[in-house]
C-alpha cells in the first residue's frame, strides 16, 4: 500500500506518521548500538533474555528444590522456599531491563551474587553443608549462559566488564533468606539516557514496554501458581513452629496417643463388660436354680398335701362305693330271694293246677270209658 492509496480522513492523517516510524523504528537501543559488540537486534537480545530468564528462574527452583530434597531438616527447608521466593522474582527483574544490554549485565551479576552467596557465611548458615548442593544446580545454567553470548555477541562480555560486575557483587553480597538483592540499575541508570528524540525513539520505548509487559505476564502465569504453593507450605512450616501449633501438635499427639489406645481400652472394657455380664448371668442363673428348687418343693408339698387329701377321700369313697355295693348286693340277693321264692310260689301254683287239670282229664276220660262201657247199645 503506497501513501496514496490511504483515505484523507483524520484518522488516515493520523496513521501516516506510524506507519513511517514503524517502517524506519531503529534495530538496536542507544546502549545497544554503543557497546559495538553485540550484532543482535533489540526484539531478538529481549527475546533471548526473556527466555534465558525463564531458564535461570528454573534453575534457581532446581537448586532449592535439590537441597530440601538433600536433608530432612525444617529449617533449611524454609530456607529453601524463601530461597525461591526471593530468587525466582529477582531473576525475573533482571532478565526485563528496559534495555537488553542493562539486562544481560545484570542478569550476569546477579549469577555472580548466586556464586559468592552459596560459597559466603550466609549460604553456609542458610544452607549449611548442601550450599554445594544448590551451586552445582545453578552451575547447570552456565550452558545456556554461554550459548545465549554466542548467539547475540561477536566477543561476549570484555574481561574488563567480568572484573568490574564481580567487584561489584562483592560490594552488595546477598545475605540472608528473604532476600531484596541490588542491582546494577542504579549504577548504570546514567547509561539509560539518550539524545534521540521523536517519534521513533517513543515507538521504540513503546515497542520495549510492550515486549516487557508481555514477558513479565508470561512470568507471572508460569509461576503464580508455584508461589502460591510456596507460601501455603511456608505458612505450614511457620503454624509448626507457633506456640499456637506447637499447643495443638502437642493435643494431636495426646490425641493420637488416646486414639492409639482405644483398642486396648476398648478390649479391656469388652472384657470387663464381659466378664460382669457372665457374673451376672450366673447370679441369675443361681438364683433361678433356687427358685426353681424352692418351687419345686412347694409344687412337692402341695402335691403330697393334694395327695394325702386325695388319698382320704379316695378312702372314704372306696368305703362309701365298698358300703354301697354291699348294701346292693344284699337288697339283690333279698329281691333274687324275693324273686325265687315267689316264682317257686308260682311254679307250685301251676303244678297244682297242672295237676288238677290232668286229674280231671283223667277223671274225664275214666267217666267216658264208663259211659262207652256201660251204656246200652241201641238194638
Amino acid at each position: 500500500m503506497t501513501p496514496k492509496s490511504i483515505p484523507s480522513s483524520p484518522v488516515g492523517l493520523l496513521l501516516l506518521p506510524l506507519i513511517a516510524a514503524c517502517a524506519t523504528t531503529p534495530r538496536q537501543t542507544a546502549l545497544m548500538r554503543g557497546s559495538g559488540q553485540i550484532s543482535a537486534t533489540t526484539a531478538e537480545l529481549r527475546t533471548r533474555m526473556a527466555e534465558f530468564g525463564r531458564r535461570f528462574a528454573g534453575g534457581i527452583e532446581h537448586a532449592a528444590d535439590d537441597i530440601s530434597a538433600a536433608t530432612d531438616d525444617p529449617a533449611i527447608r524454609r530456607n529453601a522456599i524463601l530461597f525461591k521466593l526471593s530468587a525466582v522474582s529477582a531473576a525475573h527483574d533482571a532478565a526485563l531491563r528496559p534495555d537488553p544490554v542493562l539486562a544481560v549485565l545484570d542478569t550476569y551479576a546477579f549469577g555472580v551474587q548466586l556464586e559468592q552467596f552459596f560459597t559466603s557465611d550466609a549460604g553456609l548458615e542458610t544452607f549449611g553443608e548442601h550450599a554445594a548442593v544448590g551451586q552445582a544446580a545453578l552451575d547447570q545454567v552456565g550452558e545456556s549462559w554461554d550459548a545465549l553470548l554466542a548467539a547475540v555477541s561477536d566477543s561476549g562480555i570484555s574481561a574488563a566488564s567480568i572484573d568490574s560486575i564481580e567487584r561489584w557483587a562483592l560490594r552488595y553480597p546477598l545475605g540472608g533468606v528473604p532476600f531484596v538483592r541490588a542491582s546494577l540499575v542504579g549504577e548504570t541508570a546514567g547509561l539509560l539516557r539518550s539524545d534521540e528524540t521523536g517519534l521513533l525513539t517513543t515507538v521504540s520505548s513503546l515497542e520495549g514496554s510492550v515486549a516487557r509487559l508481555e514477558h513479565r505476564v508470561g512470568y507471572l502465569n508460569e509461576t503464580a501458581g508455584k508461589q502460591v504453593t510456596w507460601l501455603a507450605t511456608l505458612a505450614l512450616m511457620d503454624a509448626r513452629i507457633s506456640d499456637e501449633a506447637s499447643a495443638v501438635r502437642h493435643f494431636l499427639d495426646t490425641s493420637s496417643d488416646f486414639i492409639a489406645s482405644i483398642p486396648e481400652l476398648t478390649d479391656a472394657q469388652r472384657e470387663a463388660v464381659v466378664a460382669a455380664l457372665r457374673e451376672e448371668r450366673r447370679a441369675v442363673l443361681l438364683d433361678v436354680d433356687r427358685q426353681r428348687v424352692a418351687t419345686l418343693a412347694e409344687i412337692n408339698r402341695a402335691l403330697a398335701t393334694v395327695l394325702e387329701t386325695v388319698g382320704g377321700e379316695r378312702s372314704a369313697l372306696a368305703d362309701l362305693v365298698t358300703a354301697e355295693r354291699t348294701a346292693a348286693f344284699e337288697e339283690l340277693h333279698a329281691l333274687v330271694d324275693s324273686g325265687v321264692a315267689g316264682q317257686l310260689s308260682v311254679i307250685d301254683h301251676l303244678f297244682l293246677r297242672l295237676a288238677q287239670l290232668f286229674g280231671a282229664l283223667v277223671i274225664i276220660l275214666l267217666v267216658g270209658v264208663a259211659v262207652f262201657r256201660f251204656w246200652p247199645k241201641p238194638a
